[in-house]
């Protein structure tokens, strides 16, 4: 299980999700890789870069368990079009993280088709985490019992 963190690249920092994160970390799958930007974290378990390519982006999406986006058009994209679920954020223009509120719009509406596990807070995070644990549980157990079933199959066969 991993968990992959990204801000884009916004001149304003993300301090806002980088707080949440910090309260969070000993809840997130390892090992944990953020994507900063312009904003500080500082988790002590994570593995930080500034910037990443859009190949090495595309690779965490399609490998990492867990993902916490902020709520960036092309970041949430990729997600989806790799079937992932992601955790978004919004920056907000009130606390200075983007010049307008059109990525509370977008968050907005994916979340209303549930495309999405909108946060907007530390509490949120964490139920969206023990969701996104709890599928992974129930995701593990059905391959289990796929396994078993395919050696039950195969044992009536030989």
């Amino acid at each position: 299980m991993t968990t992959f963190i990204s801000v884009g690249n916004a001149l304003q920092p993300f301090s806002r999700l980088a707080k949440i994160i910090n309260q969070v970390e000993l809840m997130l799958p390892r090992p944990i890789f953020i994507q900063s930007g312009n904003t500080i974290f500082n988790c002590k378990e994570a593995t930080i870069k500034k910037k990443i390519t859009l190949t090495e982006f595309e690779e965490r999406v399609l490998n990492s368990n867990v993902l916490i986006l902020h709520a960036g058009a092309g970041s949430v994209i990729h997600a989806l079009q790799k079937n992932k679920l992601p955790i978004i954020m919004a920056r907000e223009k009130r606390y200075g993280e983007h010049i307008d509120d059109h990525q509370v719009e977008f968050a907005n509406a994916l979340a209303m088709l549930d495309r999405v596990l909108m946060i907007k807070n530390k509490e949120d995070l964490e139920f969206a985490i023990h969701h996104k644990n709890k599928e992974l549980s129930e995701i593990k157990n059905n391959e289990r019992l796929l396994t078993l079933i395919d050696k039950i199959i195969d044992s009536r066969l030989n």
